[in-house]
Protein backbone atom coordinates (compact mmCIF):
# COMPACT_ATOMS: atom_id res chain seq x y z
CA UNK A 1 0.00 0.00 0.00
CA UNK A 2 0.95 3.35 -0.69
CA UNK A 3 0.34 6.90 0.84
CA UNK A 4 -0.31 9.51 -1.45
CA UNK A 5 -2.57 12.66 -0.93
CA UNK A 6 -6.32 14.04 -1.68
CA UNK A 7 -4.57 17.05 -3.11
CA UNK A 8 -3.77 15.03 -6.54
CA UNK A 9 -7.74 14.52 -6.76
CA UNK A 10 -7.90 18.66 -6.54
CA UNK A 11 -5.96 19.37 -9.68
CA UNK A 12 -8.13 19.63 -13.08
CA UNK A 13 -8.15 16.17 -14.71
CA UNK A 14 -5.77 15.06 -16.90
CA UNK A 15 -5.67 13.46 -20.01
CA UNK A 16 -6.02 9.97 -20.75
CA UNK A 17 -2.70 10.10 -22.70
CA UNK A 18 -1.10 11.91 -19.50
CA UNK A 19 -2.59 9.33 -16.91
CA UNK A 20 -1.32 6.36 -19.19
CA UNK A 21 2.07 8.10 -19.89
CA UNK A 22 2.29 8.51 -15.92
CA UNK A 23 1.28 5.44 -15.53
CA UNK A 24 3.58 3.45 -17.74
CA UNK A 25 6.32 5.18 -18.25
CA UNK A 26 9.50 4.31 -16.92
CA UNK A 27 11.23 5.89 -14.20
CA UNK A 28 13.96 7.70 -15.94
CA UNK A 29 11.52 9.49 -18.12
CA UNK A 30 9.14 10.66 -16.18
CA UNK A 31 10.80 14.32 -15.87
CA UNK A 32 11.17 14.27 -19.87
CA UNK A 33 7.25 14.14 -20.17
CA UNK A 34 5.81 17.60 -21.64
CA UNK A 35 3.40 17.65 -18.61
CA UNK A 36 6.19 18.22 -16.37
CA UNK A 37 8.41 20.76 -18.48
CA UNK A 38 9.10 23.41 -16.19
CA UNK A 39 6.92 26.05 -17.83
CA UNK A 40 4.04 23.59 -17.17
CA UNK A 41 3.84 23.73 -13.85
CA UNK A 42 2.09 26.86 -12.41
CA UNK A 43 3.20 26.80 -8.85
CA UNK A 44 4.84 24.37 -5.72
CA UNK A 45 0.62 23.31 -5.26
CA UNK A 46 0.61 22.39 -8.45
CA UNK A 47 4.20 20.82 -8.61
CA UNK A 48 2.87 18.40 -5.55
CA UNK A 49 -0.49 18.01 -6.97
CA UNK A 50 1.52 16.43 -10.14
CA UNK A 51 3.39 14.06 -7.34
CA UNK A 52 0.90 12.93 -5.84
CA UNK A 53 -1.42 12.61 -9.01
CA UNK A 54 1.63 10.70 -10.39
CA UNK A 55 2.05 8.67 -7.37
CA UNK A 56 -1.75 7.31 -7.58
CA UNK A 57 -1.10 6.67 -11.47
CA UNK A 58 1.74 4.44 -10.97
CA UNK A 59 0.25 2.32 -8.37
CA UNK A 60 -2.60 1.96 -10.77
CA UNK A 61 -0.05 0.90 -13.75
CA UNK A 62 2.01 -1.52 -11.53
CA UNK A 63 -1.72 -2.79 -9.98
CA UNK A 64 -1.96 -4.24 -13.49
CA UNK A 65 1.93 -6.25 -13.14
CA UNK A 66 1.32 -7.62 -9.53
CA UNK A 67 -2.19 -8.30 -10.35
CA UNK A 68 -0.97 -11.24 -12.79
CA UNK A 69 1.13 -12.41 -9.90
CA UNK A 70 -1.95 -12.71 -7.65
CA UNK A 71 -1.08 -9.74 -5.20
CA UNK A 72 -2.39 -6.77 -4.77
CA UNK A 73 -1.35 -2.80 -4.36
CA UNK A 74 -2.94 0.12 -3.57
CA UNK A 75 -2.87 4.03 -3.19
CA UNK A 76 -4.60 6.04 -0.05
CA UNK A 77 -5.14 9.38 -0.16
CA UNK A 78 -6.51 10.00 3.95
CA UNK A 79 -8.50 13.03 4.70
CA UNK A 80 -6.66 16.22 5.24
CA UNK A 81 -4.16 16.16 7.99
CA UNK A 82 -2.71 19.58 9.47
CA UNK A 83 0.74 19.57 8.36
CA UNK A 84 2.27 23.06 7.41
CA UNK A 85 1.97 21.99 3.41
CA UNK A 86 -1.81 21.82 4.46
CA UNK A 87 -1.87 25.46 6.35
CA UNK A 88 0.10 26.77 3.71
CA UNK A 89 -2.49 25.65 1.32
CA UNK A 90 -5.36 26.39 3.21
CA UNK A 91 -3.99 30.26 4.13
CA UNK A 92 -2.26 30.79 1.25
CA UNK A 93 -2.75 31.65 -2.46
CA UNK A 94 -5.54 30.74 -4.04
CA UNK A 95 -6.69 30.99 -0.65
CA UNK A 96 -10.63 30.51 -1.26
CA UNK A 97 -10.28 26.91 -2.70
CA UNK A 98 -9.50 24.52 0.41
CA UNK A 99 -11.46 26.78 2.43
CA UNK A 100 -14.59 26.37 0.53
CA UNK A 101 -14.05 22.77 0.41
CA UNK A 102 -13.33 22.79 4.31
CA UNK A 103 -15.16 25.07 5.65
CA UNK A 104 -19.04 24.39 5.01
CA UNK A 105 -18.67 20.96 5.21
CA UNK A 106 -20.05 18.62 7.72
CA UNK A 107 -16.38 17.23 8.44
CA UNK A 108 -14.98 20.57 8.99
CA UNK A 109 -13.54 19.27 12.37
CA UNK A 110 -12.06 16.18 11.11
CA UNK A 111 -8.66 17.34 9.85
CA UNK A 112 -6.38 16.17 12.10
CA UNK A 113 -2.50 16.27 13.61
CA UNK A 114 -0.03 14.31 11.34
CA UNK A 115 -0.83 10.55 12.25
CA UNK A 116 1.65 8.90 14.93
CA UNK A 117 1.82 5.25 13.20
CA UNK A 118 0.96 2.87 16.15
CA UNK A 119 3.58 0.63 17.70
CA UNK A 120 3.22 -2.25 19.98
CA UNK A 121 3.48 0.12 22.80
CA UNK A 122 0.38 1.79 22.18
CA UNK A 123 -1.25 -0.81 20.41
Amino acid sequence: MTISSQSGHRMPQLTPEEDEQLAISPTEALLDLPLLQPEKIADTLHAYQLAKRCNEKRVMGEAVKWGRRGARINSISPGIIVTPLALDEFNGPPRGFLQEHVSPSALRAAPGPPMRWPTWRNC
